[in-house]
């Protein structure tokens, strides 16, 4: 990482570097990894489950935003990264519950049923528990982001989130339109991919555009899902419904079908933006 800065910050022009981390999602394979200074072998005890007392959820392991020690050791990765790091941005990815289905950690269910006087296992269609999950999500980045902006106070703080608003606040807890409202991110980027523009792509760009809030939306878009002629379509369209930024995922894949980098890249560089515009402050 110090590396990278170096060779970003000294370019012309200069080159942001925001620092990517997967927040909740932590180890992506069943078989467990072989470090044991690994926050699934150091404490299987944040693990997040299912209501069946599953670990291995959707995308892999979780850590579980109820159990307080697995969101400090979330709060102690972040701070330690902007603190010894010049880095332009943070980015929070799977800033989320996995699917309904979660957030069984008994720490977690402890905490639930000490709040509201219950016992036993709430239903993972409650609205109350979901209420409560949506507020273990937001009150992690109340807390953690204020302490981020304290060690570096022109950091760009930003959220990959799912695309689909509705999706987002009921099945993975994760309510971005109001973190938006809020204000405790500065640039909510809603994983806009897919190939379909009429039935997908436009509607939730029209309703991240009416969900800005007091920030700022970046949509994302799904270049590896698309060929190059339609990634500049979606790209137009975030620019002129107007947002103020779009985000094509990704450059490493940057369109459907055979890989071609540079022919794909060069061909979104003529047709979308040939003038180099720099980063807004």
């Amino acid at each position: 990482l110090a590396d990278l800065l170096a060779k970003a910050h000294a370019g012309s022009p200069r080159i942001q570097v925001h620092c990517w981390v997967t927040t909740h999602v932590i180890w992506s394979s069943l078989t467990p990894p072989a470090q044991p200074g690994h926050v699934v072998n150091l404490h299987p005890e944040y693990l997040m489950r299912d209501s069946a007392g599953t670990n291995y959820l959707a995308e892999g392991f979780y850590l579980d935003p109820g159990h307080p020690d697995a969101t400090l050791w979330n709060y102690v990765m972040a701070t330690n990264i902007v603190r010894r790091y010049d880095v332009d941005g943070f980015h929070w990815d799977y800033v989320r519950y996995p699917q309904t289905d979660s957030g069984y950690n008994p720490t977690a269910i402890a905490r639930y049923n000490a709040e509201y006087g219950l016992t036993g296992q709430p239903a993972s269609s409650d609205p109350q528990f979901a209420d409560w999950r949506r507020r273990q999500i937001t009150d992690f980045l109340r807390w953690v982001n204020s302490d981020l902006l304290s060690y570096r106070s022109n950091l760009a703080i930003s959220c990959a989130v799912f695309g689909s608003r509705s999706d987002a606040y009921a099945n993975r807890f994760q309510d971005w339109a109001e973190w938006n409202n809020e204000g405790i991110i500065d640039l909510c980027m809603p994983m806009g991919y897919t190939a379909d523009n009429s039935g997908v792509f436009m509607p939730r760009v029209d309703d991240a555009f009416n969900h800005q809030g007091v920030r700022r939306v970046y949509n994302g878009q799904g270049a590896y899902l698309n060929p190059k002629e339609n990634t500049v379509t979606q790209l137009d369209y975030i620019r002129n419904k107007p947002l103020l930024g779009s985000v094509l995922y990704s450059y490493r894949v940057p369109n459907s079908g055979p890989l071609a980098q540079i022919a794909t890249l060069t061909y979104i560089r003529d047709n979308h933006q040939p003038d180099w515009v720099d980063v807004p402050a």
